[in-house]
């Protein structure tokens, strides 16, 4: 049976890339441990705890059928998957009666990148993900294979493309210890902060109140009990006074606030355990993580979009994040929205210098910030205004005209709302890019390079076209929907149309490039 053959050279030395078999060559016999595990994990044990846990019988119990015929997928498909290297290509195939066979050029794929979990770790695996620029997902997933099996795969593909001529693929296929410098380090300090000013908390503990209510554990005749026990008895002994009553409430929100800051500081230190970000020859590597440990290369050329975020939090402490877009990769996928963090909390001079570093092209610290048409003030707070009546109008017509003064008390907050976020969005250009700004609460500040824009659109709702304004539409590639996008509202027609026209006139006049 053949099998992942190995690299011999050590990371310093010159790579000899051995001459791939030409029937291919399989995935490592440890894909069927990890296939099989995670249909166990999705179908198998989710039923087992309802059928342990719950009173009577649920829905989740006919998952464990499924776990049958999703490992016979995951023995067929090992049994069948074959990889192998042709000329300037990478070719996979899989299937026994209907037969898929892929052929991947090596001048189209952009990533190349693994990741490890402490079984993968144990048995020196890794699961790889094979990226390319037009996809919105992952060309191939190769689970799993070994660490020099990963390693050659990546530097037989970009040394190619270093062959061909593509100036990215260097920070792709030079060994680690060819790095430049560390740009950045994240000590145990630096990721507690993160989690303190962060509200992964909240997600954390949406996810376990739902095991919860899988699990019944909200069914009152198992809290009756315990209510009327320990708790019950603890009520009884606290004086009826308000004074005393007001403390219960205060003491609980404490508690459920100081329980979220934990669970937040605990998702940092396990997702950005170890951060540490590299410079390689014309790129930058990222590696991060406790349990699963991420290893992603970002090279320069690749970058779409460079984005400056501040939450309220950091602000308070001086800190903000770097995030990139780069073309490849599912952009809704949670896991490529974490690797596309560049460095999660900074200070706001390191960070800058960052953005700057890998999007030399649109460093200007002095930009010309040009505001919206003023007009928007007026729209915006009409918007704000009729959404919190409407929200409100009900709760005053069916309970008590009390909360009128919650309806006139929304009317200030409503201006104040609209004034700063008209303030804060802007805009501005460059020598070679397009800048935006906006966002009240968690600020966003975000370049592009024109050879990276992909369309440009002016959009006019009725709304628009009664008020003369346009939105500005800046599309890229991989772009998502949790990213910033630059879509510019409340501009002046002419304004936005003869912006348009520049930025497409930029864009056309310079070499477009993944």
């Amino acid at each position: 049976m053949p099998s992942d053959h190995e690299v011999a050279a050590g990371p310093s030395a010159p790579r000899r890339l051995s001459a791939a078999p030409t029937e291919g060559q399989r995935l490592h016999p440890f894909s069927l441990l990890f296939s099989i595990g995670q249909a166990a994990r999705n179908l198998l044990i989710p039923g087992l705890l309802v059928w342990f846990a719950a009173d009577n019988n649920r829905y989740e119990l006919f998952l464990m059928v499924l776990f049958v015929p999703a490992t016979l997928r995951a023995l067929l498909k090992y049994a069948t998957f074959r990889y192998r290297f042709a000329e300037g290509e990478l070719v996979m195939k899989e299937g026994l009666i209907f037969r898929n066979e892929r052929h991947v050029p090596f001048h189209r794929i952009q990533n190349i990148d693994w990741t490890q979990n402490p079984l993968h770790r144990l048995l020196r695996v890794a699961s790889v993900r094979v990226e390319t620029a037009g996809g919105t997902e992952p060309e191939a997933e190769l689970q799993v294979l070994t660490v020099p099996a990963a390693e050659e795969m990546r530097h037989r593909v970009f040394e190619e493309k270093r062959r061909a001529g593509d100036p990215a693929a260097a920070s792709l296929w030079v060994p680690d210890a060819s790095e430049k410098r560390e740009l950045a380090r994240l000590g145990v300090g630096d990721l507690v902060l993160l989690g303190l000013i962060s509200n992964r908390g909240l997600a954390i503990a949406a996810a376990g109140l739902g095991v919860a209510w899988e699990l019944d554990f909200f069914d009152p005749s198992k809290w009756e009990e315990w209510f009327a026990g320990s708790l019950g008895q603890f009520i009884e002994r606290v004086p009826d006074t308000w004074l005393w009553r007001s403390t219960l409430i205060l003491a609980a929100i404490l508690t459920a606030i100081v329980a979220l800051r934990l669970l937040s500081v605990a998702w940092a230190l396990l997702q950005f355990w170890n951060f540490r970000l590299a410079e390689q020859e014309s790129g930058l590597r990222a590696t991060y993580g406790f349990f699963t440990r991420h290893t992603s290369t970002i090279p320069r050329p690749r970058v779409q979009l460079v984005t400056q975020i501040e939450s309220i939090g950091q602000r308070w402490v001086g800190r903000r994040g770097l995030r990139v877009v780069t073309a490849g990769g599912d952009a809704d996928d949670d896991d490529q929205s974490r690797r596309r963090w560049l460095l999660p909390i900074g200070e706001r001079k390191v960070v800058a210098r960052l953005a700057d570093l890998v999007q030399p092209e649109t460093a200007a610290p002095d930009l010309d910030w040009q505001p919206v048409e003023g007009r928007a003030f007026r729209r915006v707070v009409k918007r704000e205004l009729l959404i919190a009546v409407g929200v409100l109008v009900l709760p005053v017509l069916w309970w008590s005209a009390w909360w009128g003064t919650v309806v006139l008390l929304t009317v200030p907050w409503a201006i104040w709302d609209a004034r700063a976020r008209v303030r804060r969005m802007r805009w501005a250009l460059s020598g070679a890019g397009f800048h935006f700004r906006s966002g009240l609460w968690t600020h966003k500040v975000s370049a592009v390079r024109f050879n990276k824009i992909q369309t440009v659109q002016c959009v006019r709702s009725p709304f628009d076209r009664r008020y003369g304004m346009a939105t500005l539409a800046v599309d890229i590639a991989g772009l998502g929907n949790a990213d910033h996008r630059i879509h510019v509202r409340y501009l002046d027609s002419e304004l936005a149309e003869s912006l348009r026209v520049r930025l497409a006139n930029e864009a056309a006049t310079t070499r477009f490039r993944w």
